[in-house]
């Protein structure tokens, strides 16, 4: 003759979520600031390598307007081949910052002009109507997402370790 028993495994199931829960909260905040600053610093290795310096030509600027009724040059002057570079030097990562459940970096340029080399513009003068954009933290987020999986790689193995996943 067969007997049967029931079993409460309720306190068991509490005790393993709250076990759960506490080594995640624990190792999960870690594991995703590293991932997010690696993946910050390989942003903004790419994005400065894509930002266009600025080359200047021999002409820096000239100016030419009136003021009370005489033609005014303002200056024009020989800038002996100069190139610029600000633009690529002020990319910048902040730090990890999270709410909640959520976390996140920025990647941003304070140069004021660098949405439009972004994004392109209207150009100066008669024969240029628009420039072009370069796109290049677009491009570069994009490529960036498709190498994530590759960049925590490693790490994320590290992580799962920790709950005796192999």
């Amino acid at each position: 003759m067969s007997k049967s028993a029931t079993f409460d495994f309720s306190e068991f199931e509490a005790f393993a979520k709250n076990f759960h829960k506490q080594a995640y909260e624990a190792n999960a905040k870690e594991f995703l600031i590293g991932a997010l600053e690696l993946i910050g610093d390989n942003t903004l290795r790419v994005v400065k390598s894509k930002t266009p310096e600025g080359h200047y030509g021999t002409t820096i600027f000239r100016a030419v307007g009136e003021r009370n009724n005489k033609k005014l040059i303002v200056f024009e002057g020989d800038s002996q081949g100069k190139t610029g570079g600000n633009l690529r030097r002020s990319w910048e990562v902040t730090e990890v910052k999270y709410s909640g459940k959520t976390f996140f970096i920025q990647v941003i340029n304070p140069e004021d002009y660098a949405s439009f080399v972004e994004d392109g513009h209207r150009g100066l003068g008669k024969k240029t109507k628009w420039v072009e954009g370069e796109h290049m933290l677009e491009l570069t987020l994009e490529k960036i997402e498709n190498q994530i999986p590759r960049l925590v790689k490693k790490d994320y193995i590290k992580y799962l370790k920790k709950f005796g996943v192999e």
